[in-house]
């Protein structure tokens, strides 16, 4: 249970650094990973509602993390790739 805590106090740490080093590829296999052990968790009985929520909480900062990729590739609407460390929601700085 300890490192099921441990990946979401990772994940909640890794939303302050820049999204240039979230990997897409290991971001969406934790989102599945958490997906598959909540329906597991929620089969088992008795029921582990600690385990549960700690799963929920990892696949949510996960998808956070994952849209922030999107937004800063350019996969998020019409928008342009973000450059020069600008972050996702910023507007593009003119010169």
């Amino acid at each position: 249970m300890v490192s099921k805590v441990w990946f979401v106090v990772t994940g909640l740490v890794d939303t302050q650094r820049p999204f240039e080093i979230i990997s897409s590829n290991m971001t969406s296999a934790m989102c599945v990973y958490s997906a598959l052990f909540m329906s597991f968790t929620w089969m088992v009985q008795p029921r582990n509602y600690l385990l549960l929520s700690c799963h929920a909480t990892n696949k949510s900062v996960q998808l956070y993390q994952l849209s922030r990729w999107a937004a800063a590739n350019g996969y998020l609407g019409d928008k342009e790739p973000v450059t020069d460390r600008q972050t996702p929601t910023a507007p593009p700085v003119k010169a």
